[in-house]
């Protein structure tokens, strides 16, 4: 089968960006590829030809407001995070609103908006016009969307009939994860009332608020494809038919499975340095569990200077080697994330390398997690603290399902089969 992969970079930064790459060399073997993004970093070569499309990593049409602007604005967000929630009263966003939203959004689209990131390119030059020019050329049987979150390019997706994989909360809640801004988990629905409270600048909130209404409705009618349950039911719950939400969980890609460790042991915690992730609240668990390991940080973000300042390992960004072995050196790895994750991918990881993982429940944490004495309540910091002191010598196995075949077979089941005719492409209109 001829895939057409379609994503906003090509990186290995983020558990987004490593599903993409699990899945790339996942369906290697057996399918034609050719992966399109906007942003290339330089730093992994997939199994297949890569072009890049200019502002296919765009968070809107014309381009994405400055972190400052987002900072004042989104109340309490965490550095990193890109979506979330609820303060108010309930209020659910019926399709019929997201709809009035999302038509509000496309007039405004209409007029001439300048672009944050670079000066407007003509109507010849929008990714929809490049992605179309990629259809006319590779015949695809398939094209299948990544981390795309551009309202233009899912217009465009909606007109190609695209499998869409949904990999965060950008589509149902506009401000924090799922996490609201007094520190609660967000249970609610989208809707104005309820997600109101996360936010200072009632402007802002307005046009973030429809901007995720926008993208909402481009994807409604489509086929998707989420990374847990989780993220299933969330999606049902603003409006989705569970029909068209696939689960396709993520496999582990590039780990060094003979890596041996490279440090003494250690309480080890991988990914962004930021509020979201709970990196403050995994150091006080460390601290209340009286542990005799040293705590190491593999990542980096907004909040790094601040726990080096307390004595904090920091060992920055590791290639997948290198993480591999700091992995093999943990004595436990530690994931109290605040956001409701996606997946929580460092976790799987972490248990496919023999690595056990004190984490809080969170978001699709339990569909990878084998539970017990080291999956404890969200927010519990003193129930973390008892599962570090617990972890340290427990054997581990890596959990069944996340096997590279059977995601191809729930790919392939999605695509329709192998025996698709080449379909005859007809340029999208660009949005």
């Amino acid at each position: 089968m001829r895939v057409l992969q379609v994503a906003d970079r090509l990186s290995d930064r983020g558990g987004a960006d490593l599903a993409l790459l699990g899945l790339l060399d996942s369906l290697a073997a057996g399918h034609e590829q050719h992966l399109a993004v906007g942003r290339d970093d330089g730093v992994v070569r997939p199994p297949c030809p890569v072009s890049v499309v200019p502002e296919l990593d765009a968070r809107t049409r014309a381009g994405v407001p400055s972190p400052a602007r987002r900072g004042r604005s989104s109340r309490g967000a965490p550095g990193g995070a890109r979506s979330g929630n609820a303060l108010s009263a309930p209020q659910t966003l019926s399709p019929p609103f997201v709809a009035a939203t999302a038509g509000r959004a496309a007039a405004s689209a209409r007029r001439p908006t300048p672009s944050f990131r670079s000066p407007p390119r003509s109507a010849a030059q929008t990714p929809c016009a490049d992605l179309d020019a990629l259809l006319e050329r590779l015949r695809p049987d398939v094209v299948h969307v990544h981390n795309v979150v551009n309202p233009a390019v899912l217009a465009w997706a909606a007109g190609v009939d695209a499998v869409v994989t949904i990999q965060d909360h950008r589509f149902f809640c506009p401000g924090r994860g799922k996490w609201t801004a007094d520190g609660r988990v967000c249970g609610e629905a989208m809707g104005r009332e309820t997600c109101a409270g996360c936010f200072d600048d009632p402007g802002y909130f307005e046009a973030v608020l429809e901007l995720t209404a926008e993208r909402l409705d481009a994807v409604r009618s489509l086929r998707l494809t989420v990374l847990s349950s989780y993220m299933k039911r969330e999606l049902v719950q603003v409006g989705v038919p569970a029909a068209r939400v696939a689960v396709v969980p993520p496999a582990v890609y590039g780990l060094d499975r003979d890596a041996a460790a490279d440090g003494t042991p250690c309480v080890l915690f991988a990914g962004r340095v930021v509020e979201a992730k709970g990196i403050r609240e995994a150091i006080d668990a460390w601290r209340r569990s009286g542990s005799a390991l040293p705590f190491v940080v593999a990542g980096t973000g907004p909040l790094r200077g601040e726990i080096e300042a307390e004595g904090v390992e920091v060992l920055g960004w590791l290639d997948r080697r290198r993480l591999s072995a700091a992995y093999r050196r943990a004595a436990v790895v530690v994931m109290p994330s605040r956001w409701q994750e996606p997946f929580g991918i460092v976790g799987l990881e972490a248990l496919t390398l023999g690595t056990p993982v004190a984490a809080w429940d969170s978001g699709g944490v339990r569909e990878w997690h084998p539970g017990g004495e080291l999956l404890v309540p969200w927010g519990d910091v003193d129930g973390l603290a008892a599962a570090l002191r617990r972890a340290p010598g427990q054997e581990v196995d890596s959990p069944p399902g996340f096997e590279p075949g059977d995601l191809v077979r729930r790919l392939e089941a999605l695509y329709g089969g192998r025996a698709l005719p080449r379909r005859r492409w007809t340029p999208a209109k660009s949005v």
